[in-house]
């Protein structure tokens, strides 16, 4: 008989552990046709994230308002030398990004391994 478990059960995680987040991505394409042999194409997009992770026993970090918004233009073109066909596509692409992230480790273990004691031993 299979063993059921609660739709929110926490598996491998001590009570006080736990990461949240929120994360958003939009993307929006424009293709603009402006010959038979030449088109133009926007893109943009937008990433942002809220997180926050921590650990009771180790560490904890976060990146409260987190964002990139990043766009590129290309041109292509597209031409024949005889019986060749050739396509060029060259573009530009400008980004900012937003990263304000925060990192704990004080509450991080101490190495279980003794590195002043003698490396013949063994672990």
């Amino acid at each position: 008989m299979p063993v059921r478990s609660a739709p929110n059960a926490d598996i491998d995680e001590a009570a006080g552990n736990g990461a949240h987040s929120k994360h958003v991505k939009v993307q929006l394409i424009q293709t603009f046709t402006v010959t038979d042999n030449f088109t133009r194409v926007n893109n943009t997009f937008y990433n942002f994230l809220n997180r926050y992770n921590q650990l009771m026993s180790y560490y904890a970090d976060t990146a409260m308002g987190a964002f990139t918004i990043e766009n590129r233009t290309d041109g292509k073109y597209n031409f024949q030398v005889g019986s060749v066909s050739n396509d060029v596509d060259a573009g530009i692409t400008l980004r900012y990004a937003h990263v304000p992230s925060i990192s704990n480790f004080i509450n991080e273990p101490v190495s279980v391994y003794d590195l002043t004691d003698n490396p013949n031993t063994g672990v």
